[in-house]
């Protein structure tokens, strides 16, 4: 048997009869708690279609989460929350956005000032290239909107399956994360050559970046600071060391000349790291960095880092309160 599969059955299970028992009102949400958490958020608009983008969720849910949050959190900014703020029987909060799209200004902004809330924007700098899109925004709307089953790059036929582009080889999204930004753009040229989805203005949301003008809007709300995502939203891991460096620096300056404010969170794309980067982007002069799951035990005593928690959008909302409560899906 299919271990992740049983898994993930067995928390279907558990997540069913939770929203059983709170609609009976035989469990409730836990209203104290303590520890530290950071949620991590990306795209936030009206429909919020999860088969194009899962990382997504709708303005209304986006809402009622950070109403929730601030009823019943100790909701912090991030600088705060590296400088060690805490509750006795809150559990605090810090709330991160990754990749920099506009629906974070035109969309989740307004809801966090209506809620006196503070968020930390992580942008990746691409525009400054005059680039629009990111790599796995190009390819999720093509493979959304793409009129046949099969697409050729790089020489390798893939078939569209389940959501996904796949060869003999394996997943193109999985070959793309270990690939650098020359391959990544050539998929992104090809894929715009087609145009299926650009003037579709539905669309326009799930890969919308922000402008530089944007950016500086944003910088000026009293309820947002602006951090990196690095350039061009490459798995740094898998890029040389020299080009790693190069992007967390051209990144920082081009948003502290922009901003007139320094930079000092860094977001690793995909949350993957290493001990060289962790030092290398220490050494270009971030303070605070930001992961998606320690590697090791060992991180969690580094005080540079911290680990994030992510937004699941299958789940209800009394589920994903419970789980961010429990640290744990």
């Amino acid at each position: 048997m299919n271990i992740s599969k049983l898994n993930r059955g067995l928390k279907k299970v558990k997540w069913t009869t939770n929203d059983a028992l709170f609609s009976v009102g035989l469990k409730s949400l836990s209203k104290r708690s303590t520890g530290k958490q950071i949620i991590i958020y990306h795209g936030v608009t009206n429909n919020a279609k999860t088969d194009i983008n899962a990382r997504f969720i709708s303005a209304q849910l986006f809402e009622k989460q950070i109403a929730y949050f601030k009823q019943h959190f100790n909701v912090v900014t991030l600088h705060d929350y590296f400088n060690g703020a805490s509750h006795p029987n809150k559990l605090t909060l810090a709330i991160t956005f990754d990749d920099g799209y506009l629906n974070n200004l035109t969309e989740a902004l307004p809801i966090l000032e209506k809620h006196s809330v503070s968020a930390t924007f992580f942008i990746t700098t691409i525009q400054q290239f005059e680039s629009t899109i990111l790599w796995a925004d190009a390819l999720d709307l093509y493979r959304y909107t793409i009129l046949k089953n099969t697409f050729e790059f790089e020489g390798v036929v893939y078939q569209k399956s389940n959501n996904e582009f796949i060869s003999k080889h394996g997943l193109l999204k999985h070959f793309l994360k270990k690939s650098d930004w020359k391959i990544k753009k050539q998929l992104v040229e090809l894929i715009l050559e087609d145009n299926l989805f650009l003037k579709n203005d539905s669309l326009k949301p799930y890969h919308q970046l922000l402008s530089e003008n944007d950016i500086v809007t944003l910088s000026k709300s009293s309820y947002a600071e602006i951090g990196s995502h690095a350039l061009y939203h490459n798995c740094l891991t898998e890029v040389a060391l020299g080009d790693a460096r190069d992007e967390l620096i051209i990144s920082k300056n081009y948003l502290e000349n922009i901003t007139q404010k320094e930079v000092t969170n860094f977001a690793y794309p995909d949350g993957d790291y290493n001990q060289k980067l962790i030092d290398c982007v220490e050494d270009v002069g971030y303070k605070n960095q930001l992961v998606v799951n320690y590697i090791s035990e060992q991180d969690k005593a580094d005080k540079r880092l911290e680990n994030r928690f992510g937004i699941n959008p299958y789940i209800s909302f009394n589920n994903q309160i419970q789980c961010l409560i429990n640290g744990k899906y």
